[in-house]
């Protein structure tokens, strides 16, 4: 169980930035008896406000404002303030500023904010003079002018502020750094500070006040998160309050009340307890004994003993509390003292009492104050708390959207509120598994809480935990371990190693290391956690709990299981007695208890105690929550311990189903690091039932291993193809711009990948291409968010209905790669229709190391000059040894095949594997290669009925491309960085150089000529002509693309993968090297390449004379039915289990594209020629696709000349 940190959200009793209205009631706060007198006093005043007077106007504003009389109308407040206003009266100027500053009424404006606070400053308003400082100083609604800032920040203070002497010490920083010491201006504030700061020292009429200003200043700190600012400018205003005013004066005991606080705040527990009885002494000593002042600091006094784990002392005492403050005027106290019991009520498990006090603060707030005051909103959060660690999280997110808009529309979208409460929002949708919905909300948060409050505020360091814990729940650990470092550092750095919320984070990263079985790492944080818990909370306290069973999962790991079995039995105790049996952090124990019965070979006990958790998981927290899939796959594991297949079987296939489900749903809005890392998490829980199946009776695994296959195979092509798809060909304006902004994006990480570091951005070029992959990555989320109403667009896949769409006398196999005992196998599930009945089968192959040794082996022999034909003959009919012939005979006669293959498979030329009789598989079956099953289903995107785009022959060579000017002044700009030897135009992309390919665009004059005989609408471009925008600058989706020349597929950058691997080691990489993206090492070659080779990266990547895999994706393609790429090794790149070949094939399908021709290994001019004028013909006669290459290839193996496999095979069809 995971530990969220959580921040107070402060009460708001007066304004966001200074106290502007006038002196009054704080809003609900209304005297015994005097309800009458105010509205009488309220009536009258309207009268004379409605006659005109602009006083009388200005104090009916702060009655609405106030809430006095009724409730809180900020709406009727501008009405008021705005009349006297424009009467030039001064204080309602400034007023009306601070609302329009504030968007209390409306949409917050601050340029409205800025005129107001002019006129009144002009007056001479000391306030307006202020915040136009802090304006001007910020930035907010005029441009940021530190001259102005420090000009108005004195003027502020010869006008009388009481924060004089921190204005102007601001003024004169802003002044020399905006001018210079020997400025006018500087030397005119530091001799105004200077006065300042000897008048400050000087006896003064009012020595209270200024001591109140002091207060208020610290709270303020406080408020911002500035703890170490706070506490000693609060400390020694207390000890100022003592010898001026005494230790029999109210104020000089509040003071110690609000210091108390600070230092509970602060982690500081034994000087908060010392504070408090020190405040509670003054305040006894000058005050009645049940006076409010008193009240409310016993009621603070509570809240410490509850964090110190003191609940009994603390419920008592605040009952105490409740006794005594019965009376009219009492009420604030009265609803604080019950908003803190109800925290009591929480850490001892009495929710339902909780949550009644709760509500009946809500009720009194929302009777006094109204529905949108942000006190009111504020108890709803916290009843929306409750409810969450309730288990309520469907009521819990109802309460905190509700809130969360409220503050919107209240105090504006980055007010400190609204972020807290945002936070809280994204809390909840990931409790319920829902973190499609909670990553953006958890990224909006952060950003704004870093832009308002600072890297260093509590709330920010808070977000920064809650995002690293979303990252965590999909599989980026790197991202989440880095992001809890972060936030660990600063957590130490500003509130010190044993504060609350910096354990709370150590606790997490604790956590994400038991995940990622570092099982030591995780122990010695835990063991960190449970110290410092125990010591400051008890043992039976929530938090101390966690700590002791997440101690318990890292003690099991580690194979300390007695250690373990005692922590795991005290803590589910313990849970029990103090949240009650059906709380998530019982049932967590309760798993996690029956998980180490299963390690101790306690089987029976393990099962009874996880079907009474799976049950209640279900009830509690639904089916669809993480630890409900963690049961369920628990409880299958131990079924298959006891050889209880059968039982465990709908136990896997229903979590199968469920995780489906939800990948299904996350894929579409997270990033493409994202989506791996979903998919690479849930691997093993995959692995663990495709295990299963292969144990079952063989047509029962066969069948749901092809449905496995079905739902999950090639799933990131599949979502990722869909949202690009449908952003092409959707007319909503708001997917029209977001795929803008990723071509662009995707262009500038492609060019700064392509440059290598430039003069210009050697310092920072690892941190850019981070950046810039944080950008990539960011809009391809939005993206997927933006494309969710468009999924009515997809398909539903079964098994059922790919037995209706099979052809006749068809069979389809598919290959899988699991993981089984550590170790990686293959399976192949066989169906074929038999008088519309399937038949299934599945066949497990011993040995996947020796299939993977024999493709490589049969590759590499195809493509020897000096091997024999015998030789080849002997290793192909080998490979078929190994990888068909176990399933020939689940295929019967069947002629037609359907195949899909996985891992290495993908790269094998299966027509060319070599039968018993001899024969090549070419010529007794007709092979479909398919990416998924899927791609046996109809297409939801209209076929392109454009016309046939011929790329061939390019002109390598020519420096017409970009420009004989424009080179020339590129290398000249490179030529010093050359000089550096900051890269080598000899390695990666900047070394590419290509040979002219005469065949090529006779190939495509070829292809031409036939589409005319056939009157078949073509364009052909040729050597020159052949330009990368070409392709970059479709309009339109073309039918057929056709593209002659040379491709590629580099090897990874091992320098820089170094470079950013050390970069990662101090933690300032949070995601995968994007540099090092296998879709930016496969790509085709067009004109001008040689020659803009040594400067990629710096021209425009539009035509620079490579389009990578990468910048495929974005081509307009969507329903084009066919693609050849006819040139080298097309269809290579990184190999990804279940998701085929990362390379220029995968991305020309996640374009849109329905069939991809592409390249194994190199192949001759002459030969592609050939393949190719024979493949058109037949598909130009009104053949289908597979079937014309089919009777291609087989013709050439006829011939004498073309027969070897080398050229036949080469090329591979795959899709429908």
């Amino acid at each position: 169980m995971k530990t969220r940190s959580k921040h107070t959200i402060y009460r708001f009793i007066v304004f966001l930035l200074a106290v502007m209205l006038a002196e009054g009631l704080a809003p609900g706060q209304i005297q015994a008896g005097a309800e009458d007198a105010l509205k009488k006093e309220m009536d009258e005043t309207r009268k004379v406000a409605e006659a005109g007077n602009a006083d009388a106007q200005f104090k009916l504003g702060n009655f609405h404002y106030l809430g006095q009389g009724g409730k809180a109308d900020s709406a009727q407040a501008k009405l008021w303030f705005e009349k006297a206003a424009q009467q030039d009266h001064v204080e309602a100027q400034a007023s009306l500023g601070v609302l329009l500053y504030m968007g209390a009424s409306q949409e917050q404006d601050v340029a409205k904010a800025v005129e107001w606070f002019q006129k009144a400053a002009q007056q001479g308003h000391p306030g307006a003079r202020k915040h136009l400082g802090i304006l001007y100083d910020t930035g907010q609604g005029v441009r940021a002018d530190p001259s102005e800032a420090a000009r108005w920040y004195g003027l502020a203070a010869a006008s009388g502020h009481p924060d004089g002497v921190r204005l102007l010490e601001r003024a004169v920083e802003l002044s020399n750094k905006a001018n210079n010491p020997d400025h006018v201006q500087t030397q005119a504030l530091q001799e105004q500070l200077a006065q300042a700061r000897k008048g400050a020292a000087e006896p003064v009429n009012n020595p209270l006040a200024d001591l109140s200003a002091s207060l208020n200043q610290a709270v303020d700190l406080q408020n911002q998160g500035l703890y170490d600012k706070a506490h000693p400018l609060l400390s020694t205003t207390c000890g100022n309050f003592l010898k001026v005013a005494g230790d029999k004066n109210p104020e000089t005991g509040w003071c110690f009340n609000r210091l108390a606080v600070l230092e509970s705040v602060m982690g500081r527990m034994n000087d908060s307890e010392a504070t408090f009885k020190k405040a509670l002494a003054i305040q006894k000593g000058a005050l009645p004994e049940n006076h409010a002042d008193i009240l409310g600091t016993l009621s603070d006094q509570a809240e410490l003993l509850r964090m110190r784990g003191r609940f009994k002392e603390a419920r008592a005492q605040l009952e105490g509390v409740l006794g005594k403050s019965g009376a009219a005027e009492l009420a604030e106290v009265r609803m604080a003292a019950k908003g803190n019991l109800a925290k009591v009520h929480e850490e001892l498990g009495n929710f339902e009492d909780a949550v009644t006090l709760t509500r009946e603060i809500l009720d009194f707030e929302t009777a006094t104050l109204g529905n949108e005051h942000p006190n009111r909103l504020t108890t709803l959060n916290n009843l929306a708390g409750l409810k969450r660690r309730m288990g309520d999280f469907a009521g819990a997110e109802k309460d905190y959207r509700q809130a969360l808009e409220g503050f919107e529309k209240v105090l504006g979208a980055e007010h400190p509120a609204t972020i807290t409460m945002m936070n809280n929002l994204a809390t909840t949708l990931e409790s319920e598994g829902l973190f499609d919905q909670a990553e953006p909300m958890f990224s909006q948060a952060w950003q704004a809480s870093e832009k308002v409050l600072g890297k260093d505020h509590p709330t920010t360091m808070a977000n920064m935990n809650n995002l690293a814990m979303l990252y965590e729940s999909q599989g980026v650990f790197e991202k989440a371990e880095a992001l809890y470092n972060k936030a660990i550092s600063l957590s130490e750095a500003k509130l010190g190693a044993s504060h609350p919320d910096t354990i709370a984070i150590v606790n997490n990263l604790g956590y994400l290391y038991l995940l990622k079985d570092e099982h030591k790492e995780a122990a010695k944080r835990f063991q960190r956690v449970l110290t410092v818990w125990q010591g400051e909370l008890g043992e039976k306290h929530q938090k101390t709990l966690k700590a002791m069973n997440n101690l318990a999962r890292a003690e099991h790991k580690a194979g300390q299981v007695k250690q373990a079995e005692t922590l795991f039995l005290r803590a589910l105790l313990l849970r029990k007695e103090v949240l009650g049996a059906k709380h998530p952090d019982v049932l967590r124990s309760m798993h996690d208890l029956a998980a180490l019965y299963r390690t101790q070979k306690r089987t029976k006990e393990a099962r009874e105690l996880l079907k009474t958790t799976l049950a209640l998981d279900e009830e509690v927290l639904g089916k669809g929550h993480p630890y409900t899939f963690e049961t369920l796959n628990t409880l299958a594991g131990v079924m298959e311990d006891g050889a209880a297949l059968q039982e465990s079987f709908p136990l896997r296939q229903e979590g199968f189903q469920r995780r489906t489900d939800f990948l299904n749903r996350m894929l579409w809005v997270a990033d493409e690091n994202a989506r791996e890392g979903y998919i690479r998490l849930h691997a093993p829980e995959l692995s663990a039932y495709l295990s299963l199946l292969t144990l079952l009776q063989p047509d029962v695994g066969g069948r749901e291993a092809l449905d496995v296959s079905l739902q999950r195979k090639g799933l990131l092509l599949k979502i990722t193809s869909e949202i690009q798809q449908v952003s092409q060909i959707a007319k909503d304006p708001a997917l029209t711009e977001l795929t803008q902004k990723l071509a662009e994006a995707r262009k500038e990480l492609a060019s700064l990948t392509l440059s290598g570091p430039t003069p210009e951005t050697k310092d920072s070029y690892i941190g850019k291409i981070r950046d810039l992959g944080s950008k990539v990555n960011d809009i391809e989320r939005r993206l997927g968010q933006a494309s969710q109403r468009y999924r009515h667009t997809t398909l539903q896949y079964s098994v059922d209905q790919v037995v209706s769409l099979l052809p006749p006398k068809a069979a389809l196999v598919d290959f899988l790669v699991f993981n089984q005992d550590g170790k990686s196998k293959l399976m192949a599930s066989t169906m074929v229709v038999e008088n519309g009945k399937p038949a299934f089968n599945m066949v497990v192959y011993p040995d996947l190391d020796q299939i993977q040794k024999g493709v490589l082996e049969y590759r590499t022999i195809i493509q020897s000059e000096e091997a024999e034909p015998e030789d080849v003959m002997q290793v192909g009919q080998k490979v078929y040894d190994l990888v068909w012939g176990p399933i020939v005979a689940s295929l019967g006669d069947r002629e037609d095949v359907y195949l899909v293959p996985d891992g290495i498979l993908n790269i094998l030329p299966f027509n060319a594997l070599v039968a018993p009789d001899e024969k090549y598989l070419i010529q007794k079956i007709k092979l479909h290669i398919l990416s998924s099953g899927r791609d046996i289903f109809p297409s939801s995107i209209p076929e392109a009925k454009g016309d046939i785009l011929i790329v061939a022959g390019p002109d390598y060579d020519s420096k017409k491309v970009v420009g004989d000017v424009q080179l020339e002044a590129v290398s000249k700009k490179r030529a010093a960085a050359v000089m550096q030897g900051l890269r080598g135009a000899g390695s990666g992309m900047r070394g590419l150089h290509f040979d002219l390919l005469p065949g090529a665009e006779k190939e495509g004059k070829l292809i031409t000529d036939q589409a005319k005989d056939k009157g078949q609408k073509n364009q052909i471009y040729t050597q020159n002509d052949a330009q990368e925008k070409l392709m970059q600058g479709l309009s339109s989706p073309p039918r057929v693309v056709h593209v002659a020349t040379h491709g590629f597929f580099l090897k990874p950058d091992d320098s820089l993968k170094k470079r950013l691997l050390k970069l990662q080691r101090g933690a300032d990489i949070q995601m995968p090297p994007p540099g090092d993206n296998p879709l930016l090492r496969a790509g085709l070659a067009f004109a001008g390449i040689n020659a803009n080779a040594p400067f990629l990266g710096e021209l425009d990547t539009v035509n620079d004379g490579v389009l990578t895999a990468l910048e495929v994706l974005g081509l307009h393609l969507e329903g084009t039915q066919l693609a050849v790429l006819s040139a080298c090794e097309t269809g290579l790149g990184e190999i990804h289990e279940g998701e085929g070949v990362y390379g220029l094939r995968r991305a020309f399908m996640e374009a849109g594209v329905q069939s991809v021709v592409s390249s194994l290994w190199e192949v001759s001019d002459a030969g592609t020629q050939n393949l190719m004028t024979r493949f058109y013909g037949r598909l130009m006669a009104g053949q289908a696709v597979d079937v014309a290459m089919r009777e291609s290839q087989l013709e050439l193996l006829k011939s004498s000349e073309w027969s070897n496999p080398y050229i036949w095979s080469a090329f591979m069809l795959v899709g429908k």
